[in-house]
């Protein structure tokens, strides 16, 4: 099925059609890594994330921050 997604889905045009298509707010990524795609989102978006990588979570952090969010370091649901 996650095969399936991608290909209906593509990751890299994920953050352009919240741009487009989304309300401002809040946004939650489960699996963000470094935040590459957090950051690409304009900023009437708030950026948060859940990554279960401690050296991606440390990496990416600074720059959620410091526009309102926060990135997490656990798994997906136990950082929901």
């Amino acid at each position: 099925m996650t095969r399936r997604r991608l290909a209906l889905f593509p990751r890299h045009n994920a953050t352009r059609r919240i741009a487009k298509y989304a309300a401002a707010g809040n946004v939650l990524d489960v699996g963000s890594g470094g935040a590459g795609h957090l950051m690409q989102l304009p900023d009437r978006f708030v950026p948060f994330g859940v990554e279960i990588s401690t050296a991606a979570v440390e990496a990416g952090r600074p720059a959620i921050q410091a526009r309102g969010g926060e990135l997490v370091n656990k798994d997906a649901l136990s950082g929901m």
